[in-house]
This record gives structure tokens, C-alpha cells and sequence, in this order.
């Protein structure tokens, strides 16, 4: 006897005894995990505050591949993303492309949600 607590995502079929080499398993319906962590999220109001920061998914795009390699965004506070980067020279470097990158940026924010201005912390190595 199973618990029902404890579902697997198959099923087990019957066979005859003669036949029963192993379990005959049916796949059973499966749900996406992003449906699942979408509406969990979206029950404790997290969902919006997650949205804002979606654009780190395109920070490539936003400012290129040679950049966001050696850039991370980190937050945002009171308007102002903060940004870890792997040296000096690269915070210094980024912050000359800062018009450029805040209007870039602008095409991934949500019209709700503003950046004003960029802000660069030097962090060692970024993974």
C-alpha cells in the first residue's frame, strides 16, 4: 500500500505473472516547474518584485558579452543599479558607457520600475 502523500510521477500497470518481467510504467501528466514557482510566488506576492529583475537574464545583451563577463548587476536601491564589477579599471571603463547602458536598460525594465543612474562596486573575480 502506498501512501498518497507520496506520489510518483508513474504509475504502475498490471500484467500476468507469467509476463511481470519488471513494472509497467505509464508516464502520468507532469506540470512545468515554472508553471508551479510562477503561481507559488505569485500567492505570497513575490511575483512582481521578481519581475523587476529580469533583465538580468539579458545583461549580455544589455551591454555585451565582453562586458557582462566581467560585470554583474546586483540590486537595485532607490533607483539606482548597482553594479559588481572585477577591477577598477573595469568600473571606470563602464562608467564612461553609462548613458548607453541606462538606455539600453530601459528596454528590459518594466514601465514601473526606473533607473536612474549605475553604480559600480569592485569585487575581485566574478563567477
Amino acid at each position: 500500500m502506498t501512501n498518497p502523500q507520496y506520489k510518483s510521477s508513474y504509475s504502475y500497470g498490471t500484467r500476468s505473472p507469467s509476463a511481470r518481467k519488471g513494472p509497467l510504467l505509464r508516464k502520468a501528466t507532469v506540470t512545468e516547474a515554472r508553471t508551479v514557482l510562477s503561481s507559488v510566488l505569485s500567492s505570497y506576492g513575490l511575483d512582481e518584485k521578481i519581475a523587476k529583475y529580469q533583465f538580468v537574464n539579458s545583461w549580455s545583451e544589455i551591454v555585451g558579452e565582453e562586458i557582462a563577463k566581467r560585470s554583474k548587476p546586483d540590486s537595485i536601491r532607490n533607483g539606482i543599479l548597482v553594479i559588481r564589477v572585477e577591477s577598477s579599471a573595469w568600473a571606470q571603463e563602464l562608467s564612461f558607457h553609462k548613458t548607453v547602458i541606462l538606455r539600453r536598460l530601459e528596454k528590459f525594465l518594466g514601465e514601473d520600475e526606473m533607473v536612474r543612474d549605475l553604480q559600480f562596486y569592485v569585487v575581485g573575480a566574478i563567477l
